[in-house]
């Protein structure tokens, strides 16, 4: 016949051992987050410098003011979309994140 210290010595530890799990699961999840926004950033630099480079050499090329301005116009939209577009890829890291913690 089990006794109720015995039981509730069981309980207990059933109770950790999950909890234990649990924090185990979630901060695997974490990591792999933190994994994936380091990876963008990564990313993200990469192809900033390479496209800052580009842009330098393009815009001390031109001769013209009016050219230097139409140029500098012409570079700020696809870099506002760029910036847009890496908010959104964040965005999807912690959503994604988010869904699997609840």
């Amino acid at each position: 016949m089990f006794t109720l210290p015995e039981e509730f010595s069981a309980a207990t530890k059933s109770h950790f051992e999950a909890q234990l799990a649990m924090i185990t699961a979630l901060t695997n999840k974490a990591f792999e987050s933190v994994e994936k926004i380091v990876d963008l950033n990564m990313n993200v630099v990469k192809a900033s410098l390479e496209e800052s480079t580009v842009a330098a050499q393009q815009l001390m090329a031109v001769k013209d003011p009016q050219a230097f301005m139409a140029l500098t116009a012409a570079q700020a939209q696809p870099t506002a979309e760029k910036a847009v577009a890496y908010g959104r890829h964040l965005a999807n890291i912690a959503s994604s994140s988010q869904a699997e913690f609840t």
